[in-house]
C-alpha cells in the first residue's frame, strides 16, 4: 500500500543492465504516488554521465552492469565521491554477508536481493527517503546496519567500543579458533577468553556466541578484500 501523499516525491534513479528488469522496476515505481523515475541507465558509464548533471534523491543500482570488470563496489565508491550523501540501494543476486557490508561500507545506504518481493523494493526506497538505511532480512543482524550505517554518518563504529585485547579475540573468532586456541594463542587464561568473548558478544548485540562469530567471520572477510583491491 502507498504512503499517504503529504511531500513532494521520492525521486529515483534506476540503473540496471538487464533492460526488463529495468523497465519492470520503473513501472513498479511509477505506479506510486509517493515516488517517480527521474532518469535510468543501463551502463556504469551511463550512470555516472547522468550524475553529473543531476540529483536524483535515491539511487537504485544493480550492479551487475555490462560495462564493469569488477564487483560493483568500486562504482558505488564513484558515485558516493561524485554525489556526496546520495543514497544508493544496491539490488544483487548475491547473498554473501560480507559483500553486502563491503557495499554498504562503500557508501550505499541500502542492500536487498533480486529476488525480494516488490513490496520489499518500495519500502525500501521509502524508508532510504526519509534517511535511513535498509538491509534485506536475510542477513539477519542488526549489526550490519549499526556497524557500517555509522560509516555515512561520520559516527563512531561500534567495532570503535572494543578493547585492543577484545578486538584480538574477535579477529581470532574470525579465523575460526575456539575459545582454547585463542587462549594459547594470545597467552591468556580460558576464563578471561571467555569474559573477553562476552564483552564483544554485548558490545556488538549479537544474540548469542554464533552470531558474534559470524559476525567475526564476515568482518574478516570484508578486511581481506579492502586489503586485495
Amino acid at each position: 500500500m502507498a504512503e499517504p501523499q503529504n511531500s513532494p516525491r521520492i525521486r529515483v534513479f534506476v540503473v540496471d543492465g538487464h533492460p526488463g528488469c529495468r523497465k519492470g522496476l520503473i513501472s513498479l515505481i511509477r505506479a506510486e504516488p509517493d515516488l517517480e523515475v527521474c532518469g535510468e541507465a543501463g551502463t556504469a558509464k551511463a550512470a555516472l554521465r547522468f550524475l553529473e548533471s543531476h540529483r536524483p534523491d535515491i539511487v537504485s543500482l544493480e550492479i551487475a552492469l555490462p560495462d564493469l570488470r569488477s564487483d560493483g563496489i568500486d562504482l558505488i565508491e564513484k558515485i558516493t565521491a561524485q554525489c556526496q550523501q546520495l543514497p544508493i540501494l544496491v539490488l544483487s543476486s548475491r547473498d554473501e554477508n560480507a559483500f553486502a557490508m563491503r557495499a554498504l561500507q562503500a557508501g550505499a545506504r541500502g542492500y536487498l536481493m533480486k529476488s525480494e518481493a516488490s513490496a520489499s523494493v518500495l519500502a525500501a526506497l521509502r524508508k532510504m527517503g526519509r534517511g535511513e538505511v535498509s538491509v534485506s532480512p536475510r542477513f539477519g543482524q542488526q549489526l550490519i546496519y549499526r556497524t557500517l550505517s555509522a560509516v555515512g554518518n561520520g559516527e563512531p563504529s561500534v567495532l570503535n567500543q572494543l578493547t585492543p585485547r577484545e578486538r584480538e579475540v574477535l579477529e581470532r573468532s574470525g579465523e575460526g579458533m575456539g575459545t582454547r586456541q585463542i587462549s594459547e594463542t594470545l597467552k591468556l587464561s580460558v576464563k578471561t577468553v571467555e569474559t573477553h568473548r562476552a564483552h564483544v558478544k554485548e558490545k556488538l548485540a549479537c544474540r548469542d556466541m554464533e552470531e558474534m562469530v559470524r559476525f567475526a567471520v564476515d568482518w574478516r572477510e570484508v578486511q581481506r578484500g579492502q586489503r586485495e583491491r
